[in-house]
């Protein structure tokens, strides 16, 4: 009996011994629902710029006068024309460049309007703009010539001198001369010396040059090329052609303002896609 209990307690710790352990539930991955769906924010419409919308029909028929420009009272004002070319300049109501008193022009040809961001009136003794018609750059096409005067503060009277090309289809093409291009052109013409010696500035062309003695009190020339053409820029219209007249002076240390010696005269030459000056003349304050 012993012999057969013997088997079967081996027997049962066989078995016992091979019994698996329970299986624990593994969780399943958590699963991503779908992002939230964020509602755009409404955003207001831009606002119209100043030309858009536009038309013939809502520009004035009469010329304005500068007071009525400065009193504001209207949104377009009709600057210049010419009838005969069907041709007008209207000027806009509201600054648009921040150094400018008044900005923002439409030339209309016919039905056609094309907009320019351009500075056409000061408030300080405003003069309007005057337009010329005639073939310019000698293609035997005429184009139109725009003397914007921009500036007329104390010690700053600056005209603007514009030629437009007439496109297919009513519209123009801008070519412009502004004091920025005139500084460059001319700082590149015309030829800078300084004698500390004598404190003596100098201005010169090939053949002509004027010399300016600094005061006792006044501070050296700023840098090595301290000529300057900006803040007296002025034009001249005879027989189809520009004459230029700029204002010559120095800038000293820590001032702001150029001393003002001399004065350029140029011919403007505009041949269908550039301004250039040319056939300088130089001559001391006081005389051109």
């Amino acid at each position: 009996m012993k012999k057969l209990l013997l088997p079967l307690l081996s027997l049962s710790l066989l078995l016992f011994g091979c019994a698996q352990s329970p299986v624990q539930p593994v969780p399943a991955p958590d699963t991503p629902g779908p992002a939230p769906v964020e509602t755009p924010l409404p955003t207001a419409a831009p606002e119209p710029l100043w030309w858009e919308g536009v038309t013939v029909d809502d520009l004035p028929a009469v010329p304005a006068a500068p007071e009525e420009i400065l009193a504001g009272a209207q949104a377009f004002y009709l600057l210049s024309e010419l009838p005969e070319q069907d041709i007008a300049l209207y000027g806009y109501g509201g600054s648009v460049l921040e150094d400018a008193d008044f900005s923002g022009v439409l030339l209309r040809r016919g039905d056609t309007l094309t907009p320019f961001d351009q500075a056409y009136l000061p408030a300080v003794e405003p003069v309007l703009p005057e337009l010329w018609w005639a073939d310019f750059d000698g293609d035997g096409a005429s184009e139109l010539a725009v003397k914007y005067m921009i500036r007329n503060h104390t010690r700053s009277h600056v005209f603007e001198l514009h030629f437009y090309a007439p496109e297919e289809g009513g519209g123009w093409t801008d070519c412009g001369l502004t004091d920025s291009d005139v500084d460059a052109l001319l700082a590149q013409q015309v030829a800078y010396a300084y004698d500390p010696g004598s404190r003596t500035v100098t201005a010169a062309l090939p053949d002509e040059r004027v010399s300016y003695r600094l005061g006792d009190q006044d501070p050296e020339p700023a840098g090595d090329a301290p000529l300057c053409f900006l803040d007296r820029t002025f034009y001249r219209y005879r027989d189809g052609s520009f004459t230029g007249v700029y204002g010559t002076g120095v800038l000293l240390q820590g001032l702001g303002t150029p001393c003002y010696f001399a004065s350029v005269t140029a011919d403007v030459r505009y041949d269908g896609a550039s301004v250039s000056l040319e056939h300088l003349h130089l001559t001391a304050l006081g005389g051109v």
